[in-house]
């Protein structure tokens, strides 16, 4: 069967120790277990609320792009920003509590952030880019379209499933609506041919399934 033979492979180079075949996330358990993230893939990440989704889903985006690929980033609120924020703050080596708090003074203050924008630059030329004007998957879907055409993008991170909407229905009827945000995010991924991959987080209260152990903690 050819489900077990995938599932026997999975298990084989997972005992084994060897190269694992796609881009390597940095995340131990799914670099054995998945063999790494690789182009023409769709990957649902899901776990309950503040339990650091957004956090490990940016450090894959990071190894991704420091082994070749360049990736798209959509986030919406606040919240979200503070993890890209968190991001520069580690590529810049700059202590985030000091960026995040109250208590800077002015002249070491305005160094700290000159080297957060130096890190955001130097983001955009290692590969990542952040959206946060997508309202809907459509339109989510165009800007994955030209970054490809513009910058080459080989894959995407959206954050999260649920708080995009779908062009064409009412958000009273969200059950509908979520699923033509998965149909039409998968079928945007699989129309570029195995050359993109994609990234979805999702909070576990909007999926009915049971919460097991996590891959990492």
């Amino acid at each position: 069967d050819e489900i077990d033979i995938d599932i026997q492979e999975a298990m084989d180079l997972a005992d084994s120790g060897r190269k694992i075949r796609g881009m390597e996330t940095g995340l131990v358990r799914i670099d054995q277990t998945l063999g790494g993230i690789e182009r023409g893939d769709r990957y649902l990440v899901v776990g309950l609320s503040n339990v650091g989704k957004t956090w490990r889903a940016l450090q894959m985006v990071r190894r991704a792009v420091e082994q070749g690929e360049r990736v798209q980033i959509f986030m919406r609120d606040g919240k979200d920003k503070e993890h890209i924020i968190r991001l520069y703050a580690d590529m810049a080596e700059v202590e985030l509590g000091f960026l995040l708090g109250g208590n800077q003074k002015g002249n070491e203050r305005a160094i700290r952030l000159e080297r957060l924008r130096e890190a955001k630059a130097r983001l955009s030329q290692m590969g990542i880019y952040i959206d946060d004007s997508a309202d809907t998957i459509q339109e989510q879907n165009a800007i994955v379209r030209r970054m490809v055409k513009k910058h080459g993008i080989t894959g995407t991170m959206t954050d999260f499933f649920g708080r995009e909407r779908s062009v064409g229905f009412k958000n009273s009827d969200k059950t509908a609506m979520l699923a033509s945000v998965a149909e039409e995010w998968a079928s945007g991924i699989d129309s570029f041919k195995g050359k993109l991959f994609g990234i979805m987080l999702a909070q576990a209260n909007q999926l009915d399934f049971r919460v097991g152990q996590p891959l990492e903690k």
